[in-house]
């Protein structure tokens, strides 16, 4: 084969290798593009079905929220898990001594006393220096500021008093008395509350006291007052046994109560024997009678805040002690359950703010989801919705009631949530109350900034990304503010004064009070610290804001329509974004470009865009025919405007065989329409109102409309005719593309 021969078909080789190398390149980038188109469908899918879902949850905030302000408005009671224990371990390690070696017992307390200088006398129960709990003269080995209330000067004189009208008939004189040195109570230096064994000289029985302070109510007299509670059972010995080194009780325990009026101010007034009406206060706050009189009172130890009085806006703890049947818990452990109780008589106004919001979202989701089985059964297409956008102006307008009001009452509710939190994060309380009030309150806070923000800088965001980042931070609020507080020590600061607060002094010498105090004043670096999670969650959702702002100028997204013209379409009408999936570019001052419609010289004078002229003296006109969509410029609305929480959407249609351009299905509900019965178009709050008048048939309220011819709307809008539907008909709702 001669030479020429051998070029021609080496080239003839690479001619046919190059094509299936391109081929192959083409087929693979086909491929590429497919699996893009599809991840973008995928995107685009999970991005709607995210934003549905995460309206949702924010409906259901709102009813949660709404459901606990109608519960504030007259005060809700919540119970504490976590009861707080004063334990009294010395006693029962005790008490097998005083069952096997009862002589050995009294020998030692004889010797105490006739070493003292009164008779009777109190000892002290201690460790010795071998380690074991035994009675001593001598006061406890580790002292505390309360001390001064187990020395005899004071105690025998109260235990007198508490004793002075004893159906168990006991007497002072005739009584030892001694001191757990391990009550929580005396180690903590708490002032309120006394705690003391007695022991009979005779040694047949045992009883338990335990005396606190608290506040009463007298409805006879009409007085409300500082008193004493004191409370003790005394147990025969005879009834308990030793089982490997446990003392257990074969009888159950009998308690009498007995109320000091004017206790601890007045110690020596005799304490009045009172019938509990219930061992367990469903409200916190004991309830009883007086066993001589009848007369009903009640009474309960208290810690907390109010303003003005505690009947309108207070957040208060009442607590109280347990009663247990076996008399043994009572002398090692006293247990502190407590009630919080919520009130806010001014709460009246967020609830209804608030449940104003949850209807109309409620409402928008109920019109949705009748659109989307509609649309299902007519093309068998799953549409997903997006409901937020309909309501996110209506939010802003949430907010600012919400903040309105709370200004009006001096920012109380934020002020006791604030505190609440604050003391559970300093460990002074140990439940977050209500936590669905705050969780609701500042969603539509953080929903009403980042959509401000999104509108100065006309961008769309999706929902449930700002909604994710807020749960975040509320899940994690508390570590939050450890980590970002500004005001941290001054907040800690305030919260430990106003713990120490709830202190009441007594008589120089004797018991203090605890009991709820007023606080005239908010304390505005507490809000702030407190609040900072929130902060970080609007921070974080504006900062979300700026950055698909930034993303959008940098690198505008194509639109998958643009083969059809669609795209050259919106370029030349409005140069704004119009979605996740649509043309995206720099924005005139409200999105708006002086463009003429096809066919006319550019160099025409243009009057301003149609949007940015007054309705009223210069409407649109014909002039403006080729100017957006005929639907745009009779809703007086264009979607490519939208701004705000928007899901992923096409918000313009048009076919390969027509230049005419649509607004989509989803274009159309973005800006709040939908069809009824083919025949009209009409606000999506709307829909309520229109099918009231037509089960009614006549005009309870006037409901404005598009008549609707084919994809065409009338230009202008007109009252709906309630006889062209029937209470069937009004309910067929659907979208479809209009030009």
């Amino acid at each position: 084969m001669d030479h020429p021969a051998l070029l021609f078909r080496a080239a003839a080789l690479e001619t046919v290798a190059s094509f299936q190398v391109d081929k192959l390149r083409r087929t693979k980038l086909t491929i590429i593009h497919t699996e893009m188109r599809t991840l973008v469908e995928v995107a685009v899918l999970a991005s709607r079905v995210l934003s549905m879902v995460s309206a949702i949850f924010v409906l259901y905030c709102e009813i949660m929220g709404s459901h606990a302000n109608q519960a504030i408005l007259v005060g809700v009671s919540l119970h504490t898990n976590i009861p707080t224990d004063y334990n009294s371990p010395f006693s029962p390690a005790f008490l097998p001594t005083i069952l096997t070696d009862p002589d050995t017992v009294r020998h030692t307390l004889e010797s105490i006393c006739h070493s003292a200088s009164h008779d009777p006398c109190i000892a002290y129960l201690d460790t010795t220096e071998d380690g074991r709990v035994d009675l001593q003269a001598a006061f406890c080995n580790e002292t505390s500021t309360a001390d001064y209330l187990y020395g005899p000067a004071y105690l025998l004189p109260v235990l007198t008093s508490v004793l002075a009208d004893s159906v168990y008939h006991l007497s002072v004189p005739d009584l030892w008395a001694f001191v757990d040195c391990s009550y929580f109570g005396r180690i903590s230096s708490d002032t309120s509350t006394v705690k003391v064994t007695l022991l009979d000289k005779r040694i047949q029985n045992i009883t338990t006291l335990f005396l606190q302070t608290v506040s009463l109510e007298r409805p006879w007299k009409r007085r409300a007052s500082s008193g004493g509670a004191a409370t003790f059972t005394t147990t025969p010995l005879s009834s308990l046994k030793v089982v490997d080194g446990v003392v257990h009780s074969t009888e159950r325990a009998t308690y009498q109560v007995a109320i000091g009026w004017d206790f601890p101010y007045d110690v020596s007034e005799p304490f009045v024997p009172v019938v509990l009406t219930a061992l367990i206060p469903p409200s916190g706050r004991w309830h009883a009678n007086v066993a001589a009189t009848d007369e009903p009172l009640s009474f309960s130890g208290s810690m907390g805040i109010y303003r003005k009085y505690p009947d309108v806006q207070a957040s208060v703890d009442y607590y109280y002690w347990d009663l247990p049947s076996d008399p043994m818990t009572f002398m090692s452990t006293i247990k502190f359950p407590s009630i919080h109780v919520m009130r806010d008589g001014w709460g009246y106004y967020r609830y209804f703010i608030g449940f104003g919001i949850g209807f109309n979202l409620a409402h928008t989701i109920l019109v949705a989801c009748i659109i989307t089985v509609n649309i299902y059964r007519r093309d068998g297409i799953l549409w997903i919705p997006d409901v937020y956008p309909s309501i996110q102006r209506r939010v802003v307008l949430r907010t600012v009631l919400w903040l309105s009001t709370c200004y009006m009452t001096d920012w109380w509710y934020p002020f006791q949530t604030a505190m609440n939190q604050g003391s559970v994060r300093r460990k002074l309380e140990f439940a977050l109350y209500l936590p669905e009030l705050v969780r609701s309150d500042c969603l539509m806070l953080t929903l009403a900034v980042v959509y401000v923000a999104a509108a100065v800088c006309r961008v769309r965001v999706q929902l449930f990304v700002v909604v994710g980042v807020y749960l975040c931070c509320f899940a994690h609020r508390i570590a939050l503010v450890e980590m970002c507080g500004v005001y941290i020590d001054d907040a800690n600061e305030y919260l430990h004064h106003s713990f120490s607060d709830n202190i009441c002094p007594g008589n120089p010498g004797g018991m203090d009070l605890w009991i709820m105090h007023e606080n005239k004043q908010t304390n505005y670096w507490l809000l702030v610290t407190e609040g900072m999670w929130s902060i970080v969650a609007m921070g974080t959702g504006v900062g979300y804001v700026l950055g698909t702002k930034l993303w959008q100028v940098w690198r505008p997204v194509q639109t998958t329509a643009s083969s059809t013209g669609l795209g050259d379409w919106i370029r030349r009408r409005r140069n704004a974004k119009v979605g996740s999936m649509v043309i995206v570019g720099p924005l005139t001052a409200r999105g708006a470009s002086v463009e003429c419609a096809y066919g006319e010289d550019s160099s025409t004078p243009q009057k301003k865009h149609w949007t940015l002229r007054s309705a009223l003296y210069d409407g649109v006109t014909a002039a403006d025919a080729g100017v957006n969509t005929h639907f745009e410029r009779s809703a007086g609305r264009v979607a490519a405007d939208f701004v705000g929480f928007a899901a992923s959407s096409v918000d313009y249609a048009a076919t390969s065989s027509s230049r005419t351009v649509y607004v989509s299905e989803s274009g159309v509900w973005l800006l709040g329409f939908v069809v009824v019965d083919d025949r009209w178009v009409v606000g999506i709050n709307d829909v309520l109102l229109l099918a009231v008048n037509v089960l009614n048939r006549r005009h309870i309220r006037r409901v404005y409309g598009f008549q609707l011819n084919g994809n065409e709307v009338a230009p202008r809008r007109m009252e709906v005719d309630v006889s062209t539907l029937t209470p069937r008909t009004v309910w067929n709702l659907s979208l479809k593309a209009m030009k």
